[in-house]
């Protein structure tokens, strides 16, 4: 890697002229939401905000965002050639995270060079934006990393979820039951006892990439994130619990979460992740009431612009979550033995929602036992709506050849399996609000597999040259082989 932090990335990224420094005034009030829309739309570098609306006197006055808005600086991100193909990419996250790399331990850390405890936290001292006009207010947490401990095995867990800032000293949070932190809250709620919690902002790209993909309870992200890094990440303990945090992180806030719903206050609505607002209403959620705050000198804050969806190009989250849920949903078909599997793709403008599967299909079914070990894993509960699985001569990555492969080689009364009222997706434009809430925020999905591989159940036949399936009609290679020694006499350049 050619960086250690967040800072090292961004002086790399600048020094690649993939960034710039706004010196002009932003202001924190939707013009960065919109700012960064623009530079999404016309595939502009990556920014730090160094000139905010009100913050210039205050304990942070930058904010970058953007930074992984594009494929090659998802490679830089990941120390490989800048123009490697997403396919590959894959590929080698696969490779690194089997190999785990436990973090270590440090007293001290970039993270602890200011720190402010008690009545002088004030959460106002950083350029938290409003991203999106409807929004219930300013988004305190996007961009970040949130770290609990399980209350019964110790095992700590770090994971990306949204909080809104409500005062100086109280972020409302959406904690979603199935996902890893949920279950902590479970554990805690049942001891009638308050959870620890801490966010770190401003870290690494891989950190940011880690947290944000669904690895299931019990894996140590921190692990994860040396082995994708190829070292150990460094940590140092909060001032006011046990958890460790990053210690070359910008921000860190620690506190607690009551599972007292008489504690929770009104959060929400958020642009979320598919474009669109679930719901227009604010509902009670959970607040994190910040104890602390430690920092370092110069802080960059980090916010990410969450709800392009389809109305405008792919930001950060969407590549990132498209790179690395590939990457987990691949190896969950590789830990339930489905064999046969060429790619795994998730198409980075629909987040979660569309999964694309490529196999070398060997026995009736195998389409079947691609899509229900998809929706098997704990990831599940919010991924594959539709699973589309195709053959290994259809290219996953390109939308084009799977909607080929869907015309030409779908029975759709055969082929299109409908699975009917599963949980899915609590963020999903299409499940009505007063549904979510029926279902402990959960959302309901009708999961739709759409098998567009080749009928097995038909007959070779002699006129197909054997095969059981009506043949391509291109060239061959060696008739392929006289025109290409022949181009240039053909004329052509």
């Amino acid at each position: 890697m050619e960086y250690d932090d967040l800072r090292g990335f961004l002086n790399l990224l600048e020094r690649k002229q993939e960034l710039i420094r706004i010196k002009e005034s932003v202001d924190w009030d939707i013009e960065v939401g919109a700012l960064s829309q623009e530079a999404i739309e016309r595939d502009s570098q990556a920014f730090i905000c160094e000139n905010i609306k009100d913050y210039k006197d205050t304990a942070c006055r930058k904010l970058a965002m953007n930074y992984l808005g594009s494929w090659k600086r998802i490679a830089m991100a990941l120390g490989m050639p800048e123009n490697s193909h997403p396919r590959e990419m894959v590929k080698e996250w696969r490779k690194r995270h089997k190999k785990l790399i436990k973090p270590v331990f440090v007293e001290n850390g970039p993270c602890k060079e200011n720190i402010v405890k008690g009545e002088e936290v004030n959460l106002l001292q950083f350029p938290i934006p409003k991203l999106h006009m409807r929004d219930g207010g300013r988004y305190a947490l996007t961009w970040h990393i949130v770290v609990t401990r399980d209350p019964e095995t110790g095992l700590m867990n770090v994971g990306t979820y949204r909080g809104m800032l409500l005062d100086k000293r109280n972020i409302g949070m959406l904690l979603v039951p199935y996902q890893n932190w949920g279950l902590h809250a479970e554990k805690y709620r049942k001891r009638n006892m308050t959870m620890p919690v801490s966010v770190a902002l401003g870290v690494d790209p891989v950190t940011i990439m880690t947290s944000a993909t669904p690895y299931p309870a019990g894996v140590n992200e921190y692990d994860v994130i040396g082995a994708i890094r190829g070292t150990p990440i460094p940590l140092v303990q909060c001032e006011t619990n046990d958890l460790m945090v990053p210690a070359d992180a910008e921000i860190i806030l620690e506190g607690e979460i009551s599972m007292d719903p008489a504690t929770f206050r009104m959060e929400g609505p958020f642009g979320e992740y598919p474009g669109y607002y679930s719901s227009i209403d604010s509902t009670p959620k959970h607040v994190f009431n910040v104890k602390c705050i430690t920092y370092r000198n110069d802080a960059i804050f980090t916010c990410g612009l969450i709800g392009c969806g389809p109305h405008l190009k792919p930001a950060d989250c969407d590549y990132m979550g498209t790179l690395t849920l590939s990457a987990v949903t691949w190896d969950q078909l590789e830990i339930n033995r489905v064999p046969g599997v060429q790619d795994v793709w998730f198409n980075q403008d629909v987040w979660g929602t569309n999964v694309f599967v490529s196999i070398k299909k060997a026995y009736y079914g195998h389409a079947k036992q691609v899509a229900f070990a998809i929706w098997a894993a704990q990831s599940g509960a919010y991924i594959g709506k539709y699973v589309v699985v195709v053959d290994d001569d259809i290219d996953v990555h390109n939308p084009n050849k799977i909607w080929a492969a869907m015309a030409n080689r779908t029975n759709p009364s055969k082929d299109i399996i409908v699975v009917p009222h599963t949980g899915g997706g609590p963020l999903d434009p299409s499940v009505h609000p007063e549904l979510k809430m029926k279902t402990g925020k959960v959302g309901r999905w009708d999961r739709v597999l759409i098998d567009a591989t080749w009928d097995d159940t038909w007959e070779e036949r002699s006129e197909w040259g054997g095969l059981n399936h009506p043949p391509s009609g291109l060239a061959q290679e060696d008739e392929l082989k006289v025109v290409r020694k022949k181009w240039e006499r053909y004329g052509f350049k």
